[in-house]
């Protein structure tokens, strides 16, 4: 293969933001943090950090598992808490 026919790869990064849920279960003691955009999504934490790192992994691994499969990324979307619009 000459230099013309040279293959190369290009990596191409893409940066989604999807907004979290991110509260203390007092029952349970933990912080459980929920990204509404993709259902199924969620976890929990001994403190809001661990939380808060253990959903971008979640996140993560849910985003990989339906481009592996073929289905669409949802569009993020703005969440609305406590009544408010």
């Amino acid at each position: 293969m000459d230099e013309q026919q040279a293959r190369h790869e290009i990596t191409v990064q893409v940066v989604y933001d999807f907004p979290v849920l991110i509260e203390y279960d007092p029952e349970e003691g933990v912080y459980l943090a929920d990204c509404p955009a993709l259902p199924g999504c969620y976890t929990d934490g001994e403190t809001y950090e661990e939380a808060l790192a253990n959903i971008q992994d979640a996140i993560r691994l849910c985003i990989e598992s339906r481009l592996a499969v073929g289905d669409p990324i949802p569009v993020p979307q703005a969440v609305h808490v406590g009544g408010e619009t």
